[in-house]
């Protein structure tokens, strides 16, 4: 009997639609064997994501070294055999569902450095498909799966059918470094092309697979690194709000000592969710702007600004991928804050209307500075030089009547 292989959706369905309004997840791993005996702080972590605003979670369960993280019936090689808490699949996943988080499993399926030399191809694959059934049936509904490494497309595509054959609205991203935006290299659910970026003007969800359309969103993800170099809070969360505009972003989180978090990285996700809310409101403030200058009720004003952030310094400690795409972003970001602090060191030097100088308004009203730094960052940046001093003097003046309009409703 010939059974008809699953396929991807040809439509964007309600649960493809969820996965795209979540748009915000975390991918978060151990290393090695997690040696150190600990109980794993499951409900911590949830506690602290949800603050964070991640939508989904996605928990490594196998990878390439072959280290299960569950109490796998199909092998020793687990953390059964250790002195770490065997039910971290289960905790995990009830902690997401307490706080109304997805759960995802991520399983490296055709890399595995420790099963496959001790079987077959055929062995292991059944091997594999085994452990992908007890994931899926074990430990209730799986929101995500990743599929990590360059899976022989038979073989991926076996694996997808056990998945879909089990959990039908599970939703499969085949996790790689492959970029190509017009096809699809395996059978999957979502486009997960590790750190690539869509272009400035967002993707088309539409896929050619064995020259069939599908409807398949994307997801791409931030480094955030919690020993050696990382990006500053700040830039990750302008990374990861340039990407949510164009897709679906996941952050890695790489967690030390068995899964118990430091102060700081716990720390630094927050401050990097506060930078990415007040990202996104500025962002919503600058459309509502430009849809009312598109009107003729108002145009915005634009000043001059200085790019004093060209290229990044090295000191900065930022580690880069081989996606220069994040590169560029980043540097861009950069560049619009300088020109925000610019602007905001020539206004604080205004003198308003009652006599008052501005900066003194600002730091004995921090209310006032909130006001006035948060619509500056809702300003259209126009990057040139402050020693046009026509245009800066014209251009403080407009800010000065739009920042005494803005006190005055105080």
């Amino acid at each position: 009997m010939i059974i008809k292989d699953f396929e991807p959706a040809t439509e964007r369905t309600p649960v493809i639609t969820r996965f795209e309004r979540m748009r915000f997840g975390i991918w978060f791993d151990f290393a090695g064997k997690d040696a150190a005996y600990r109980k794993y702080n499951t409900e911590g972590w949830m506690e602290l994501f949800k603050k964070v605003s991640f939508k989904y979670a996605i928990l490594s369960m196998k990878n390439n070294d072959g280290w299960c993280r569950w109490d796998s019936q199909y092998t020793d090689y687990s953390i059964a055999s250790s002195k770490n808490n065997p039910n971290l699949a289960r905790e995990f996943v009830e902690a997401c569902r307490k706080h109304d988080i997805a759960p995802g499993f991520k399983y490296t399926l055709s890399w595995d450095d420790y099963h496959q030399k001790r079987m077959s191809e055929e062995e292991y694959y059944a091997f594999a498909n085994n452990q992908l059934r007890e994931l899926l049936t074990d430990f209730g509904r799986i929101d995500l799966l990743w599929m990590e490494a360059a899976h022989p497309p038979e073989r991926m595509q076996q694996a997808y059918n056990t998945i879909k054959s089990l959990q039908p609205d599970c939703l499969v991203s085949a996790h790689g470094g492959n970029y190509n935006p017009a096809k699809l290299d395996n059978v999957a659910d979502i486009y997960q092309p590790s750190d690539f970026v869509p272009e400035p003007e967002g993707h088309s969800p539409w896929r050619t697979y064995r020259s069939k359309r599908y409807y398949i969103p994307w997801e791409a993800f931030v480094i955030r690194r919690f020993k050696g170099d990382s990006p500053p809070p700040k830039v990750l969360a302008a990374l990861c709000h340039e990407i949510i505009k164009r897709g679906a972003c996941a952050l890695i989180l790489e967690l030390t000592e068995g899964g118990f978090m430091a102060e700081e990285p716990k720390a630094n996700l927050l401050r990097m969710s506060e930078f990415l809310r007040e990202l996104q409101a500025a962002g919503q403030r600058r459309a509502a702007r430009r849809e009312t200058a598109r009107k003729g009720e108002f145009v915005e004003a634009s000043g001059p600004f200085v790019d004093a952030y060209a290229t990044y310094r090295k000191e900065e400690g930022i580690i880069w991928r081989r996606n220069e795409t994040q590169r560029k972003i980043a540097t861009e970001y950069c560049a619009r804050w300088a020109a925000e602090e610019a602007l905001l060191e020539k206004l604080e030097r205004l003198k308003l209307s009652d006599g008052r100088i501005l900066g003194e308004t600002m730091a004995t009203e921090p209310a006032v500075r909130t006001l006035v730094r948060r619509e500056v960052m809702a300003a259209d940046i126009v990057q040139t030089k402050w020693d046009e001093q026509d245009e800066c003097a014209m251009t403080l003046r407009v800010y000065k009547n739009w920042i005494e309009a803005l006190i005055a409703q105080q």
